[in-house]
């Protein structure tokens, strides 16, 4: 165990960039871009994100058009100023090692082992590297509404060339926290709303319009989706779901007390599955601390209980809540699709109601021209 501590300080403190060795590294991360920029599906993901997500966003940042870009800078440097590269290197190496900003999750069977944490403190750090007291919880995440371009009704059309199919995504605000009382009644809901024997498989996937569908309550971001892939035409797909959703909104379609326990046995199931090795429960110890969850009562045994205790009522007063929103409120929406394809997108969304309805031109920075690079408004250095 000591050793093993130790072994990891090397790696963390004493690792040293060649040359060389990041040359091949760059190439090779090069070359796994060329490959991502021939798949249909990672290169809907960047645009979807590009369009969804701003700019210096993670999720945007770590899509296959913004390191395009940036690992052909770095090849140039490490070519033109290789000392450059390993300095910037060296100086982001010692920020994410700084004590300040560390925190160690330990996940095995150190029962056995005579104060285990005393061992970190002995072993971790190199003597060049002062020891720093650390506060009872780290710095909260930022709101997660903080990633996104503002909502403002847009829908907004990209064509990428290389599929044939569509994809469609629609969001509003909805409810924020992690810890929100309304957490498990939206993850019964979902689950309700996309059961495999529900009114919307039967009329989406059974009537052949998609082969995937999706309902989600992001409480970070705060909110709301839909989202349909891959689909021959997803405007049409859309308006045949709409009709479900306004079925449960009117109640035509009841929810159903079978179909309701079946969709908790499924959502317990997957809060169960997350904790089901040492792995996922040290995943889940991390995050959880991260986010300033509970510790005890265990944040998974709490969720389960409130999965349980969820009812029609609650469902109902979540669908009336919110998906009026989704369904004609301030939205987002994306459709992805062949870039033949635009213009018939276009109409059948303008037909049903979508006024701002916009292209967005994705051909120059999906391939990644050099003319196109400046534009794409990646300021500072990388």
């Amino acid at each position: 165990y000591q050793q093993a501590v130790q072994w990891i300080r090397d790696m963390l403190y004493y690792a040293k960039f060649d040359v060389e060795h990041l040359k091949v590294a760059c190439t090779n991360y090069l070359d796994s871009v060329a490959d991502c920029k021939r798949s249909a599906t990672d290169m809907e993901y960047a645009v979807w994100a590009k369009l969804r997500y701003k700019e210096y966003c993670l999720s945007n940042i770590n899509t296959v058009l913004h390191q395009a870009k940036v690992l052909d800078i770095v090849k140039k440097r490490l070519l033109q100023s290789p000392q450059e590269v390993v300095a910037k290197l060296e100086a982001l190496q010692q920020h994410i090692t700084n004590p300040e900003r560390m925190r160690i999750h330990v996940g095995g069977s150190v029962t056995n082992i005579k104060n285990p944490k005393s061992v970190w403190t002995q072993h971790f750090l190199p003597p060049n590297v002062a020891a720093h007291p650390a506060p009872s919880r780290v710095p909260p995440y930022p709101p997660g509404n903080s990633r996104l371009n503002a909502i403002k009704g847009e829908t907004r059309i990209a064509g990428v060339p290389g599929t044939e199919s569509s994809y469609f995504s629609r969001y509003c605000r909805a409810f924020q926290g992690v810890t929100d009382e309304k957490n498990a009644r939206a993850s019964v809901l979902c689950k309700y709303l996309d059961n495999g024997d529900g009114p919307l498989w039967d009329t989406l996937r059974g009537g052949g319009f998609t082969y995937g569908f999706g309902t989600g309550f992001d409480s970070h971001q705060g909110t709301l989706d839909f989202s349909i892939s891959p689909s021959s035409n997803a405007a049409v797909c859309y308006k045949e779901a709409v009709k479900v959703f306004q079925d449960f909104l009117n109640k035509t379609t009841e929810f159903n007390t079978s179909e309701l326990a079946g969709a908790k046995s499924c959502v317990i199931h997957d809060l169960v599955s997350a904790v089901g090795s040492v792995t996922d429960v040290l995943s889940a110890s991390l995050s959880n601390y991260q986010l300033g969850l509970p510790i005890e009562p265990c944040y998974t045994t709490l969720a389960i209980a409130a999965v349980n205790a969820v009812t029609e009522a609650d469902l109902q007063q979540m669908l009336q809540e919110y998906f009026p929103v989704l369904l004609g409120g301030d939205t987002t929406t994306t459709l992805i699709c062949n870039p033949n394809k635009v213009e018939e997108m276009k109409l059948c969304l303008q037909d049903f109601g979508f006024s701002d309805v916009a292209v967005v031109e994705t051909e120059p920075f999906c391939a990644l021209s050099k003319n196109y690079l400046p534009k794409l408004a990646l300021d500072g250095d990388p």
